[in-house]
């Protein structure tokens, strides 16, 4: 049996999910960013405490079917880009994992999220290139390539559009904001 579970977005979710499943001592074959598989079906009120333990730590287990297809494919986009496989296109890449037609998946979800697979996956591009902005760590050009943009003039022009800053200044604010903070 496999759950689809809402919000988890990262290393650190799939730990806290295991670990409220080992307190519950329901066994199970493996977590994955949003899913967990069972080894045999739980029994319902089991079921029940689960999702109000999973609750507890912002998480949501997903019982209507095109709620949960929406959910997998925000995973899977997470998954793409932290594992780096962008030489893959978006519908190659969820046809790989999904069974389905790729059309109808994307009608479903922009009708469910209100925009569509590319807009949601340039979302998470521009979420994780502020992150490592933050860091900096990387310059923006060596994050432009890292995230899978043509070029840097082209992952500017798009983190422009969705922040309204350029990276370089995503950086200095951010830098303001960190000094104010620690005062």
């Amino acid at each position: 049996m496999q759950v689809i579970v809402k919000n988890m977005v990262c290393p650190r979710c799939i730990w806290a999910v295991e670990k409220v499943l080992q307190e519950e001592k329901l066994p199970f074959e493996k977590v994955e960013l949003g899913e967990i598989s069972f080894q045999d079906t739980p029994a319902p009120d089991r079921l029940k405490r689960l999702a109000e333990k999973l609750n507890d730590l912002g998480f949501e287990i997903l019982e209507d079917e095109k709620e949960a297809l929406v959910e997998r494919i925000k995973t899977l986009l997470i998954e793409k880009l932290n594992a780096g496989t962008d030489n893959l296109s978006i519908p190659e890449y969820l046809a790989s994992r999904l069974t389905g037609n790729y059309t109808s998946m994307s009608r479903g979800f922009s009708k469910q999220s209100g925009k569509t697979i590319e807009q949601y996956y340039h979302q998470v591009r521009i979420e994780k290139a502020k992150e490592l902005l933050h860091y900096k760590e990387l310059t923006a050009a060596e994050i432009s390539y890292e995230l899978g943009y043509s070029s840097p003039a082209h992952f500017s022009t798009q983190f422009k559009k969705l922040t309204g800053l350029s990276p370089r200044s995503f950086q200095i604010e951010g830098k303001k904001h960190t000094d104010k903070s620690e005062l």
